[in-house]
């Protein structure tokens, strides 16, 4: 998660600001790695918090926005996504604060194949998987995933504010009603009992 200047946002990299307040660039989508989302949003940081209440006044202006019309089925935009690292990282975002942003991505619903696991657009942060280029470093992969994902390089201009590690476990909602089921999936298939880690970062921009 990145904060930016809105001086910064605007002159640098050309950013509009809607009538619902945040700030906005038109991104080219193909669904490959470096073109994935097809918007970059800053949000003042005095309105993050207003990201927690989903059918809260501030996300449905968002949702009606005429410039964000062209994204299918905008009107069901889900916000779900952001409420984990907005809420660990809430004590940053004082209501007081409005000449910086908080950048996120908007990424489409999907199509064909893909629409089931994506059947609305979503706000997202920046971020993915782990590569062999990353090195097994958190840090190094959220940079890279951050430039894919953005189109911004910030490897040499960015202050690292805090981070905040999650573990979870395997989720496989489809045994969620029959634990014995599940326990059996898990030793067929031998998985062990190890956590996935999830690493956010929230960091300053220049």
């Amino acid at each position: 998660m990145a904060i930016m200047p809105i001086s910064s946002f605007i002159k640098q990299q050309g950013a509009k600001k809607l009538s619902s307040g945040i700030y906005f660039i038109k991104k080219e989508y193909d669904g490959t790695p470096t073109k994935e989302t097809c918007a970059l949003i800053g949000v003042p940081l005095n309105m993050v918090m207003d990201f927690l209440d989903e059918e809260g006044s501030f996300i449905k202006s968002i949702r009606s926005d005429d410039e964000l019309q062209y994204i299918d089925k905008i009107e069901n935009l889900n916000v779900r996504y952001i409420q984990t690292p907005i809420s660990k990282f809430k004590i940053f975002f004082r209501r007081e604060q409005n000449n910086e942003l908080l950048l996120f991505n908007i990424e489409p619903k999907g199509d064909g194949h893909l629409e089931r696991c994506y059947p609305e657009p979503r706000i997202s942060i920046p971020g993915g998987g782990m590569e062999d280029t990353d090195m097994k470093d958190f840090e190094i992969c959220g940079l890279r995933e951050f430039k894919e994902e953005t189109g911004l390089d910030i490897s040499n201009s960015y202050e690292r504010i805090s981070r905040e590690k999650i573990k979870r476990g395997f989720k496989f909602t489809h045994f969620s009603n029959t634990k014995k089921k599940l326990k059996m999936f898990l030793i067929k298939n031998k998985y062990d009992s190890s956590k996935s880690i999830s690493m956010y970062y929230l960091v300053k921009l220049e």
